[in-house]
C-alpha cells in the first residue's frame, strides 16, 4: 500500500516542478528590441523634368525641413561621400588660381564668339571628369567655397548676353537639349550631385520700358526662365542695359545703366538680389568707383554689386590671395585655343590650380 501510495506524491512533485518553470519562463523580461541603423548611402536625386514647370518659392533641391539628430552616448562619424570613379581627385590648395570661363553665343557653326552645343558638352564632360565643381561667381567673389567637397576644384562658367542659345523652350514645352541650360541639366542628371546646377547668366536687358522682353529671345517665356534660373541654382547677374562701351559714355549714363539693370531684373525675380556684374566689352568707366555703387538722377535709382567680371585672357587668383579684387575678376574666353592652353597647363602643373581642402576652415583649410 506504501508502495502505491507514493504515486500520487510523485505526479504532485512533478506538476509543481514543470509550473514553476513555466512560471519563470513567463516572468522572464523580453528582450530589448535592436535600436534602427541609419542608412549610410544618400538617396539619389531626383529627375529633371523635361519641361520647365512654373517655379516655386522654394528650391527644388533644398530639404523641406531640417532633422533633429537623436542624442547619443557616443559621436556618430559621417561618412565622406563617394564621388563618381570617374571624377579625378586632388591634392587641396586653397592658395591656387581659379578659371571663370566665358561663354557668349551657344549655336553653330562655331566662331570667335560662338560656342557649339556639342563643344559644350565636350568642354563639360572634361571639366568634371578632371575634377572641377562648378560655382557661382559671388561665390568665389565672397570667398564662399567650403561647400565645394574636398579634392575638387572650383571653376566659374558665366554666360553673358542673355541670347536664344542660353535658354530656349521648344513649341512642345521642352527645354532645347542644344541649349546651354538644357546641357547642364542634362550633366547634373548624370552626374546627381558631383556637378550641380551652377553658373551665372549676365543678362541684357536692351529696353528699360519693357522689363525682360528680350531675355532669351522669348519674351513670352522672358519672366518665367529667369525665375526658374534662380530656382535650379544659377546666379542671375547684370550686363547693363543696352551694352555700352562704359569708358565712353558719361558717369550719369554708367550710373543709369547699373542701377536700372539691377532694379529691372530683381523686379523680375521677387525676393531675389542681383550682386554681380559683368563689363560689356570688359570696359570699366572713366571713375572705376561707379562699378561698386552709385545713384542715378535720370533713373531716381541706386545701385550696389559685390563682385564685378572682366575680360582678361588670364586665370584668377585665390580668393585668399592678396592679390585678388572681387571688382577685377578675370575671365577666359571658351573658345578652344585657349581652352586647350589653360586646361593643359594646370593639368601639366595642378599645383597651380585652387582644390579644396573640404569645409571647416578659411579657404576650406581643415
Amino acid at each position: 500500500m506504501r508502495k502505491h501510495g507514493s504515486i500520487p506524491i510523485v505526479i504532485v512533485i512533478l506538476i509543481l516542478a514543470a509550473g514553476g518553470v513555466e512560471l519563470a519562463s513567463m516572468q522572464k523580461p523580453a528582450p530589448s528590441p535592436l535600436p534602427a541603423t541609419s542608412p549610410t548611402d544618400s538617396p539619389s536625386p531626383a529627375a529633371l523634368p523635361s519641361s520647365m514647370p512654373a517655379p516655386t518659392s522654394t528650391h527644388p533641391h533644398a530639404p523641406t525641413s531640417t532633422p533633429t539628430p537623436a542624442p547619443t552616448a557616443t559621436p556618430t562619424l559621417v561618412p565622406t561621400p563617394t564621388p563618381h570613379p570617374d571624377i579625378a581627385l586632388h591634392s587641396p590648395n586653397p592658395q591656387g588660381d581659379v578659371l571663370v570661363l566665358a561663354y557668349h553665343r551657344i549655336a553653330r557653326p562655331e566662331d570667335r564668339w560662338t560656342r557649339t552645343p556639342e563643344n559644350l558638352r565636350a568642354d563639360l564632360e572634361y571639366l568634371v571628369t578632371h575634377g572641377y565643381y562648378p560655382v557661382n561667381l559671388i561665390d568665389l567673389a565672397t570667398g564662399d567655397l567650403d561647400h565645394v567637397p574636398r579634392g575638387r576644384r572650383p571653376i566659374v562658367l558665366t554666360f553673358d548676353d542673355s541670347t536664344a542659345g542660353h535658354f530656349r523652350y521648344l513649341e512642345d514645352g521642352a527645354i532645347d537639349p542644344d541649349c546651354a541650360v538644357g546641357i547642364l541639366l542634362a550633366l547634373h542628371e548624370k552626374y546627381g550631385d558631383d556637378w550641380p546646377l551652377r553658373a551665372t547668366f549676365f543678362v541684357l536687358l536692351l529696353d528699360a520700358e519693357k522689363p525682360g522682353a528680350p531675355l532669351f529671345r522669348q519674351p513670352e517665356f522672358a519672366v518665367q526662365k529667369v525665375r526658374a534660373l534662380v530656382d535650379w541654382g544659377f546666379e542671375v547677374g547684370s550686363h547693363t542695359i543696352t551694352h555700352p562701351t562704359l569708358s565712353e559714355v558719361s558717369d550719369e549714363q554708367v550710373k543709369w545703366e547699373l542701377a536700372v539693370s539691377k532694379n529691372r531684373i530683381e523686379a523680375l525675380i521677387p525676393g531675389y538680389t542681383v550682386r554681380s556684374l559683368a563689363l560689356p566689352n570688359g570696359s570699366y568707366p572713366v571713375d572705376r568707383s561707379l562699378v561698386v555703387e552709385g545713384y542715378s538722377e535720370s533713373a531716381q535709382l541706386s545701385y550696389r554689386y559685390e563682385a564685378v567680371a572682366r575680360l582678361g585672357a588670364q586665370a584668377c587668383p585665390s580668393p585668399f590671395s592678396p592679390d585678388f579684387d572681387p571688382y577685377s575678376i578675370p575671365r577666359v574666353q571658351a573658345i578652344q585655343s585657349e581652352l586647350d592652353y589653360r586646361l593643359s597647363y594646370y593639368e601639366k602643373y595642378p599645383e597651380k590650380y585652387y582644390v579644396s581642402a573640404g569645409s571647416g576652415g578659411i579657404g576650406g583649410e581643415s
